[in-house]
This record gives structure tokens, C-alpha cells and sequence, in this order.
């Protein structure tokens, strides 16, 4: 598999394979696919949900860490979306 097919999304779905990997807490396949393209941490669902959120949203927190540490402090900031509101307020349910 090259780089750029972990960007494709299923044509079901729309979900992108590391999503599929994240929202089943499967972490180290997550590794793998992001060790060969990081960029796909950024790939957010069709609803505008970045990974590590969606991790969260599924209680998936050891996944919700792994994302945490890779995915990049742009896309948690306020003007691209509510993603960074949503992190917070995940990661506090969840505690």
C-alpha cells in the first residue's frame, strides 16, 4: 500500500482506514498507517471530526493519547472549528 491510498475514504462510509482503525481502538495498526503517512492524522470524517476526537467520542483512550501526541496543534485550534472545544470537553467525560 503507497503513502497516498491511507488517504483514500471507504466509498460506504467515507471513513478513511485509520478512522476505521481509531473508532475500533485498534492502536497499533494506527501506528503503522501513521509511520507511513503522517499527514492522515489530519484527515478529518465527513461530519469535520478530527481522529483524536473521534478516539475520544468512542472512549478509545489509549488511541485518544496515541493521537493526541501526533496529530498537530493547528488543527485543534478554534478557527479550524469546534475541534479543540470538543477534545476538552471529551477528555473531561471521559475522566
Amino acid at each position: 500500500m503507497e503513502p497516498k491510498d491511507l488517504e483514500l475514504r471507504g466509498t460506504i462510509d467515507g471513513f478513511t482506514a485509520l478512522a476505521d482503525a481509531t473508532m475500533s481502538g485498534i492502536t497499533s495498526i494506527a501506528k503503522s498507517m501513521v509511520r507511513k503517512n503522517p499527514r492522515i492524522v489530519s484527515i478529518a470524517t465527513e461530519t469535520g471530526m478530527i481522529l483524536v476526537v473521534l478516539a475520544l467520542a468512542y472512549s478509545n483512550k489509549k488511541m485518544a493519547r496515541y493521537l493526541y501526541e501526533v496529530t498537530p496543534l493547528k488543527d485543534l485550534l478554534p478557527e479550524k472549528g469546534t475541534n479543540g472545544a470538543s477534545l476538552l470537553t471529551y477528555a473531561i467525560r471521559m475522566q
